[in-house]
């Protein structure tokens, strides 16, 4: 059922109309909602939570009367006030399976489902109405075409160009996305930032990212290298490929630039996740650099 509900989802995405809405009150920084909506019908739903000791992601299928629920944490070691380089402590990974109001536990290593009892403070059986709520009070977003897209980046870059001898700069470390660790630059006019630029090292790569900042929207230019062998064993770097990709980030909704085709598609909600991780630990590793 999970499969029909996620093959229901992508077959009826492009159809789909968006609200985002904030909630506060789950996590003591706050979190968001995003809502895909067919009709008044809701289908699919992310929500996002931060909090100082880390943060909670949610993957939400709504599908003929069923909901199927996943959801991700990653914890810190030390709370984002004591050490703004967050280093990520562990992933756990939850899924939750709900059947006229009754909750379920997956457990994909056993491959099982079983009961779940609200002593065992596994969810918040009001959460999906409370989000919900506050989506239905939500404005629909609209989806700018690839034009309007280039024009606004223009402008932020222009923008930036034309503040940017004011600007301070913010540096900071980031630990665990890659194996050499990452090196994270800030421009911050005032206190808002409005660029970052990013260099992330591996064994057998860099990969670095230019990420403009503009009237809420995100431009987010990405250039992954590969080298033909580890560091480790040839310090001679040799590139044995380049790979260049481009981001739009719109009221958290997260959009794949394609200038072949000169058009902007929502991304995958696997693919989305992890960029969005990334961004968001950037954000918390500059906080207090």
């Amino acid at each position: 059922m999970k499969e029909q509900a996620i093959a229901a989802f992508e077959e009826n995405e492009a159809q789909c109309t968006i609200k985002t809405a904030e909630l506060f009150g789950y996590s003591t920084e706050g979190g968001q909602i995003i809502g895909y909506f067919i009709g008044d019908e809701i289908i699919k739903m992310e929500t996002e939570f931060f909090g100082e000791m880390g943060k909670f992601m949610d993957i939400i299928y709504f599908y003929e009367g069923y909901t199927f629920w996943e959801e991700k944490a990653i914890l810190y070691q030390v709370p984002i006030y004591i050490d703004s380089n967050v280093q990520i402590a562990k992933t756990e990974l939850s899924e939750l399976f709900v059947s006229k109001d009754t909750y379920y536990l997956v457990n994909h290593t056993e491959s099982i489902i079983r009961e779940v009892t609200p002593e065992e403070r596994l969810y918040d059986p009001e959460f999906i109405d409370i989000c919900l709520t506050a989506l239905e009070e939500a404005e629909t977003q609209v989806v700018p075409t690839y034009s309007e897209v280039m024009a606004m980046k223009e402008s932020a870059i222009a923008a930036f160009k034309g503040n940017e001898a004011q600007c301070t700069i913010k540096r900071a470390n980031l630990i665990g996305y890659t194996t050499e660790g990452a090196e994270i630059t800030a421009y911050m006019l005032c206190d808002e930032i409005t660029r970052i630029e990013g260099t992330f090292f591996r064994e057998t790569g860099i990969t670095t990212y230019t990420i403009y900042l503009y009237e809420g929207y995100i431009f987010w230019e990405k250039e992954i290298v590969d080298y033909e062998l580890s560091i480790y064993i040839d310090s001679n770097v040799q590139i044995a490929r380049t790979e260049y990709s481009e981001l739009f980030v719109s009221n958290d909704i997260y959009y794949l630039v394609d200038h072949t085709e000169k058009r902007i598609q929502r991304l995958a909600a696997d693919k989305k996740l992890s960029n969005k991780e990334l961004l968001s630990s950037c954000f918390i590793a500059l906080k207090d650099a």
